[in-house]
């Protein structure tokens, strides 16, 4: 569950019909019902990285798009800081989040890695000083103003699959890994048809491009790599689900 101002987003998951020969019509008392996070579009992914950015303190932070200029996240007004979104500030903005929300499939985690990945650097300038001014008499008065290029979604590095292409063994440790959660390494050989040996070369070849990370011998899909191998994972018949 994740809140967005007052808004809470999350929705419950239907029973389908097909349990019923199994449990009957009350299969609701067997299993419970479980609950999945709203997927986010690019308004609600605003007004949440505009939360999170304003956690700073006094420092107001300002995201620009590298290329054109435009306000990719504006500084949050009153109202669109405290998850009203029916008052916006009317700034012409960039399309930067709504490729980020279709891109992550409006999952908050994995929109998040893409928008940290976005950041390229704080740039200060003495002429830019009298656009500062307006951004912090709107942000809110006496706070600092401190201007962030964000990458333009094109020259963004997205995880991808090795120059060797995705064979069977290596989707086979992906798959295992996305279903489970995250597998220890020392497991992955009891579950799969594969040699150590084989398992440590897929993993260390999909840590080199992004799409699995280790923690202490802990392997699990990144966030920004999953997207990727959803994709191919789905182009490769495995089943995956409607969202």
């Amino acid at each position: 569950m994740v809140t967005v101002g007052e808004h809470v987003y999350f929705i419950g998951s239907r029973r389908s019909r097909a349990d019923e020969p199994l449990f009957g019509s009350r299969s609701h008392t067997v299993f419970p019902t479980p609950f999945i996070l709203e997927a986010f579009d690019h308004e609600r992914l605003k007004i949440w990285f505009q939360q999170l950015a304003a956690e700073s303190g006094e420092e107001t932070f300002v995201f620009r798009q590298l290329d054109s200029g435009k306000y990719v996240l504006p500084p949050a007004t009153g109202d669109e800081a405290s998850g009203d979104r029916s008052q916006g500030s009317g700034t012409e903005t960039s399309g930067f989040l709504k490729n980020i929300a279709a891109y992550s499939r409006g999952i908050p985690g994995i929109a998040l890695a893409f928008w940290r990945r976005s950041f390229g650097f704080v740039h200060v300038m003495e002429e830019d000083g009298e656009e500062n001014d307006k951004e912090a008499q709107a942000a809110g008065g006496d706070s600092s103003v401190y201007p962030i290029l964000v990458k333009p979604w094109s020259q963004l590095n997205l995880p991808g699959f090795p120059s060797q292409g995705a064979s069977l063994g290596l989707l086979m440790v992906l798959h295992a890994l996305l279903i489970h959660g995250g597998l220890w390494t020392r497991i992955l050989p009891e579950l799969l048809p594969l040699s150590p040996m084989e398992i440590f070369e897929y993993l260390h070849l999909l840590e080199a491009s992004g799409l699995v990370e280790s923690d202490q011998g802990f392997w699990r899909v990144t966030p920004a790599g999953y997207p990727a191998v959803r994709l191919t994972l789905q182009s490769e018949g495995y089943l995956t689900d409607a969202i």
